[in-house]
C-alpha cells in the first residue's frame, strides 16, 4: 500500500463513516453505530474507515429478529455483534469465541465500553494481531501484531487479570484512510445523495436560499 495517506478530521470520519453505511443499506441506528465505532477507533490511531470499508463491501444480512448474543449474529456484522455485546454487558469468564469476522477492529469499541481487562485477538489466513483494552470510563489500549482490515478473521476476546506492561497507545484528533479506500467509501455514500433534477439544476448552488 502506498505510504501517501488521506488526512481528516475524526468528525469528518465519522460523517463519512454514516453516510458510506447508510448508502449500503444500514438502517439509521446501525449507520450511527458506525459513525461511533469508527470515530472511537480512529481516535486511538487504528484503521476505522478501512475496517468499516470492509464491512460495506463485504455485503450486509438482515437481522433475524431480537434478543441474539454476538456469537449467533456475527456473520451478519461487526456492528450487529457489538450491538449485541453492549446489550449482553459482558464477556463470559471462558471468553467469546467468534469464527468468521469482517473489519475484526470494530468490535473494540464495545469491548472497551465493559468494566475490566479483554484482550482482542484476531487472525486471518495471514496475519494475527492483539489489542488489550482496559475497558471503564476511561479505557487503555496496548496493540500488537498486524491490524489488517481485508478478510474474515477469527476473533477471540477473553478477560485478563493484569494489562501489559509499557504505556498504551496515545490517543488521535485525525484520521487516516488510504485514497483509494477513501474514493471507494465516498463511492458507497454517494448513493445517499438525492438525484439532480431540472429545478434543482436550475436554483443552482444556494438557490434555495
Amino acid at each position: 500500500m502506498s505510504l501517501t495517506l488521506r488526512e481528516m478530521s475524526l468528525s469528518e470520519a465519522g460523517a463519512l463513516a454514516f453516510k458510506a453505511a447508510r448508502g449500503a443499506g444500514m438502517d439509521w441506528g446501525l449507520a450511527e453505530e458506525a459513525r461511533a465505532s469508527v470515530t472511537w477507533v480512529n481516535s486511538r490511531g487504528l484503521p476505522g474507515l478501512a475496517a468499516l470499508l470492509s464491512v460495506l463491501e463485504a455485503g450486509l444480512k438482515p437481522l433475524p429478529g431480537e434478543g441474539h448474543s454476538p456469537a449467533d449474529i456475527v456473520g451478519l456484522s461487526v456492528l450487529h455483534a457489538g450491538a449485541a455485546l453492549s446489550d449482553h454487558g459482558r464477556i463470559p469468564p471462558e471468553g467469546l469465541h467468534l469464527p468468521a469476522v469482517v473489519g475484526a477492529v470494530l468490535m473494540v469499541p464495545f469491548v472497551a465500553h465493559l468494566p475490566g481487562v479483554y484482550s482482542v485477538h484476531w487472525r486471518t489466513s495471514d496475519t494475527a494481531a492483539q489489542v488489550t483494552v482496559r475497558g471503564g470510563a476511561e479505557p487503555c489500549l496496548w496493540c500488537a501484531g498486524s491490524l489488517e482490515t481485508d478478510g474474515a478473521a477469527r476473533v477471540s476476546i477473553t478477560p485478563l487479570a493484569d494489562t501489559p506492561t509499557g504505556a498504551p497507545i496515545a490517543r488521535s484528533t485525525r484520521a487516516f484512510v488510504h485514497p483509494d479506500q477513501l474514493n471507494r467509501l465516498e463511492g458507497f455514500a454517494a448513493a445517499t445523495y438525492a438525484p439532480e433534477t431540472e429545478a434543482s439544476r436550475a436554483r443552482g448552488a444556494g438557490g434555495a436560499d
